[in-house]
């Protein structure tokens, strides 16, 4: 990234995510996570199935901050949030059946990701932002490295053939150099 681009620090965290699904594994079947995390604040998420358009593997997710309002994993069955809602409308019955089938355990640092051309007002651009997380699955002790790069404002990346090529262009580095999507 430093070669083609211009990485500024933005922030680092440490960040602890409760996985949910039902006992049999209803959202794990259908490529869909749901977690609480907390980094310090507390927000639920969605990530829905992923996508893969070349060498660019991606997936919305869906976000409720809900700070104070979980004192353990499992008041996550009665919360009142988009996400739960939304959670709750898909999965019907088996929502309060959920239970927190996966801890992981992880360390953040984030970039800014800048052009490294000025525009024609002299100045660079924001393409995004980077995460490189070294994560710990909490039960089996296995640590994992990850990478993810979020377009500015978390636009859709397909909607710009520009942001486009340029997250193309990363998602086929990484490719090369032996890392999975």
């Amino acid at each position: 990234l430093n070669n083609n681009y211009d990485l500024i620090p933005y922030k680092t965290a440490q960040m602890y995510d409760k996985y949910f699904d039902t006992p049999n594994y209803d959202l794990l079947k259908n490529n869909i996570a749901f977690r609480i995390r907390n980094r310090p604040q507390i927000s639920i998420n969605i990530k829905l199935p992923p996508t893969k358009t070349g060498a660019i593997w991606s997936r919305y997710e869906y976000s409720s901050k809900v700070d104070n309002k979980i004192a353990n994993p499992l008041d996550i069955l009665n919360l009142n949030c988009d996400a739960c809602n939304t959670m709750r409308s898909y999965l019907g019955d088996k929502y309060n059946s959920l239970i927190n089938i996966l801890t992981i355990k992880s360390f953040r640092i984030g970039f800014n990701v800048y052009f490294k051309e000025k525009n024609i007002l002299g100045n660079k651009e924001l393409l995004g932002v980077a995460f490189f997380d070294t994560s710990l699955n909490t039960e089996k002790e296995v640590e994992f490295l990850e990478f993810e790069l979020e377009s500015y404002e978390q636009t859709d990346v397909f909607a710009s053939p520009y942001i486009f090529q340029h997250f193309y262009k990363i998602a086929t580095q990484l490719e090369i150099t032996g890392y999975q999507p």
